[in-house]
């Protein structure tokens, strides 16, 4: 899991990074011909990355679907963490971060874990999240007759309990040290309750992430926008990604 965790953990910061200052280097590149901007000019670029534009990515292996919760590939993990979150990430450090979740309590036997949601967190279908789909996802997750490999990391939940809009609880049959990693994991994410009843999500995406799907043609590409009600306004700032699959490595 820690392997896993690393190189995922990694992958997010950068596509991160990019995101953030891909917009400025396209602006330099086409402005190469353009009158040299001056000293104060440029400290300013620096300091402040402009948003918008696209990024195009080229990959070399397809994901054989998008469900979060029940599709095991690398490939599907690198493309559903910009779109899909967790109470929690893992940060490349392997420290515990944040993220559907601000804050939580453990109770001193440590067999009850309370989580404080973000309150102004929305779906791509622009419904608001509240502690009944997190109750919900995580649910769903870790019944074993729904089949993800998720469900083992959750084997010592006896129940997770809404205890008000914004807050729900996890019991604990005996502590789990590894719980609050559990809850940021590769499989699941925050999903609208109800959401596996018209199906599930091999084909299409609802998360809570910066990024939304806009178009998918397997094998081809797949493109992913900006989702405009994500809650962190410091990521995301490039409007589009592009993710083409090109299977003769030596042509990217």
């Amino acid at each position: 899991m820690k392997k896993w965790f690393i190189g995922l953990a990694v992958s997010f910061a950068l596509i991160l990074i990019i995101v953030g200052c891909s917009q400025k280097s396209t602006d330099q590149n086409v402005q190469q011909n353009q009158p040299q901007p001056t000293a104060a000019e440029n400290k300013t670029d620096a300091a402040e990355p402009r948003a918008g534009g696209e990024i195009i990515f080229g990959a070399i292996t397809e994901t054989p679907s998008l469900d979060p919760f029940l599709e095991a590939s690398d490939e599907r993990t690198k493309r559903t963490v910009l779109m899909y979150e967790g109470l929690t990430w893992v940060n490349d450090n392997m420290e515990i971060e944040p993220r559907l979740a601000e804050k939580w309590d453990i109770s001193e036997d440590g067999k009850e874990y309370t989580f404080y949601l973000r309150k102004e967190v929305y779906f791509h279908d622009g419904s608001k999240m509240t502690a009944e789909d997190v109750k919900y996802s995580y649910d769903i997750l870790r019944d074993p007759n729904f089949g993800s490999n998720g469900a083992g990391d959750f084997g010592l939940v006896e129940d997770i309990v809404v205890v008000d809009e914004n807050t729900v609880k996890f019991i604990l049959k005996e502590p789990f040290s590894t719980l609050l990693a559990a809850v940021g994991g590769r499989y699941g994410g925050v999903v609208p309750k109800g959401t596996y009843d018209s199906g599930d999500l091999r084909n299409r995406v609802l998360g809570t992430g910066p990024y939304m799907l806009a178009d998918w043609k397997p094998k081809n590409k797949m493109e992913l926008k900006k989702f405009d009600k994500y809650w962190n306004k410091d990521v995301g700032l490039v409007d589009k990604i592009t993710i083409r699959i090109v299977p003769d490595e030596n042509s990217l």
